[in-house]
């Protein structure tokens, strides 16, 4: 109603206008969530949190993040190479422990607790909505949320009174449990996020402050690596991740493969080879390193910080028997202060969140989406006018006001006026 009000009286148009418009529209809090009144149950959305975004707003960062593919990337053994393959769990079903909790907080299927995609949802949400240092926070932050793995309405415990023959108890497991499916999906939820504390069945227990040597932000969550990770352990997510930092967060091309006279294949795997030998070999080594080396320079050096993670999002334990190795050396980002060496992926999303560079990035990501289209030359003035409101405390509300009262969002050019 508002905005319709101001489309008629022209007041639309006004810098003071628009963003009293985006503030009220843009999202909010809201303890119950009736923004999902209409997708979800009662119980699925009294789980998520309490911060919201606009369809379009969230769009922007889903599409930019690439994360609403998580589901779609199947996960051969997801908790591979991970503290859950090892211990106490290697004397039980790792598949039923561990495969089963992933694919629960994977898709939801056996119990009311939010998926993976919804945390990322939430957690972003939390860092717009605070609006203050917006991109920083995105790539650093370790204040997740996430789902409970309390025993819920779905899970039925076995005890001494119980007849776990009885229908409502399909199968009593080795770890105690009835319904195998359902609890043991439910009880490893928190696995993926290498806790293991419970996770509180309460609205604040749902938000979780991971350690500071093993997460920073959103590259580092388990449904932005799996989303761009393979299928198996051993694949070569390295290419995928690094590829990803090349043309969103640096604003570079990779050329396609259909462009490419070479065949790009790693060699099989290997019990003494890890992702990282095996990429090496097959782009960096030897006869290939001429002609692979083209596209993969701007890609492997951006990956390997990520291979202290698995293909599923799991901080790894072991590699093929060596101890994780998330170290690079990067010689050729377009921001100087990015080259050099980095330990890991927690050290490099930092790097990464203090770089003007991938700051107007960002800016130029979230005009390609608003506006429908790259940018030109045209757009230098909006784009500096963007980057300058974001400046002053790091606001993406500021930004996108900024755009949409700029006379490029306003005005349409015609041809030939």
């Amino acid at each position: 109603a508002n905005i319709n009000a101001a489309a008629e009286d022209g007041t639309i148009q006004k810098a003071d206008t628009i963003s009293k418009l985006l503030m009220e529209y843009l999202g909010g809090i809201e303890p119950d969530r009736f923004d999902l009144l209409l997708e979800n149950s009662l119980k699925e959305h009294q789980v998520r949190g309490e911060y919201w975004l606009a369809t379009r707003v969230a769009d922007f960062f889903r599409e930019w993040l690439g994360y609403t593919d998580v589901k779609m990337v199947f996960k051969d053994q997801p908790g591979a190479t991970s503290h859950w393959t090892y211990g106490a769990y290697a004397s039980t079903s790792v598949y039923n422990k561990i495969t089963l909790g992933y694919n629960n907080v994977l898709k939801g299927s056996y119990s009311n607790e939010s998926t993976l995609q919804e945390h990322l949802d939430d957690t972003i949400a939390r860092v717009v909505l605070e609006d203050n240092q917006v991109l920083k926070k995105l790539l650093t932050t370790r204040l997740w949320h996430a789902a409970s793995n309390v025993t819920n309405t779905n899970d039925q415990s076995c005890s001494a009174n119980a007849n776990c023959t009885d229908k409502k108890y399909p199968n009593c497991t080795s770890i105690g449990l009835c319904g195998s499916n359902i609890s043991t999906g439910s009880i490893e939820m928190h696995r993926v996020y290498n806790r293991t504390q419970n996770i509180p069945n309460t609205p604040g227990g749902r938000w979780i402050d991971l350690p500071k040597d093993e997460r920073a932000g959103v590259l580092t969550h388990p449904a932005w690596l799996s989303a761009h990770g393979g299928n198996f352990e051993d694949d070569p997510s390295i290419v995928h991740r690094g590829k990803w930092i090349r043309e969103n967060l640096l604003c570079e091309i990779v050329p396609p493969l259909e462009l490419i006279m070479v065949e790009a294949q790693i060699g099989p795997s290997a019990v003494d080879k890890s992702a990282r030998d095996r990429v090496m070999e097959a782009t960096e080594l030897g006869d290939k390193a001429g002609q692979c080396m083209w596209c993969h320079s701007k890609m492997n050096s951006l990956g390997y910080p990520f291979e202290i993670y698995n293909h599923a999002g799991f901080v790894r334990e072991t590699d093929h028997g060596k101890a994780p190795n998330g170290s690079s050396s990067i010689d050729n980002a377009p921001d100087p202060s990015l080259n050099g060496p980095v330990k890991d992926a927690v050290e490099f999303s930092i790097k990464l969140s203090q770089s003007d560079h991938v700051k107007r990035c960002f800016v130029r990501q979230t005009f390609r989406f608003f506006m429908a289209r790259d940018e030109t030359l045209a757009d230098a003035c909006t784009l500096t006018s963007m980057e300058s409101a974001y400046d002053q405390k790091g606001s993406f509300i500021d930004l996108l006001v900024a755009l949409v009262s700029s006379d490029t969002f306003l005005y349409r050019h015609h041809e030939g006026e």
